[in-house]
């Protein structure tokens, strides 16, 4: 492969991505939710490895980032984005082993970071309508169903907070 060809596949593969985000395609709206819970966690990194369990390190606290959103490609008929109420599962998993960066043979467990951000974007444009539930990893653990939904969610107490108080209410949230 030329540098050019090279440059013309992620010319191709940027404006594909591009594409599937203003479309709402929910698994390119899941990692932008990652990119944009680490840009309002200041000083935020991307966990290593793409599979880890957590997807952001942020002064000491691991968090997991799980999307969902009331309207996307999943949810069209007729040329229409019906909507959704959204949800987020969290399945059980083996323990994840940092230095094989693999899942290794352990406790089975649904969260393994300090902190779950559930991002939830309710809107038809990619640019608004976001807001966040802050869990701790015990919550999720101890949550009853590997589903959770907003309306749960709020049923059970739990707030959501827009993006400018996602930064206090995980350091709350994770005791810090």
């Amino acid at each position: 492969m030329t540098p050019d060809q090279f440059l013309l596949a992620q010319n191709k593969l940027i404006d594909l991505v591009q594409l599937r985000l203003h479309g709402l395609d929910p698994w390119t709206r899941g990692h932008f939710a990652e990119a944009l819970v680490a840009s309002l966690l200041e000083g935020a990194t991307f966990a290593e490895h793409g599979a880890a369990p957590c997807d952001l390190n942020w002064n000491g606290i691991t968090i997991a980032v799980r999307a969902t959103g009331t309207r996307s490609t999943d949810h069209i008929d007729n040329n229409e984005k019906k909507l959704f109420s959204g949800n987020w599962k969290f399945p059980t998993k083996l323990a994840w082993d940092s230095e094989s960066h693999d899942w290794a043979v352990g406790v089975p467990r649904r969260c393994l970071a300090d902190v779950a951000v559930l991002a939830l974007h309710d809107s038809e444009l990619i640019t608004s309508g976001w807001s966040f539930f802050v869990l701790s990893g015990k919550e999720i653990e101890e949550y009853p169903s590997i589903s959770i939904t907003p309306r749960n969610l709020s049923r059970a107490g739990f707030a959501d907070v827009q993006p400018e108080q996602l930064a206090s209410e995980v350091k709350k949230v994770a005791g810090k």
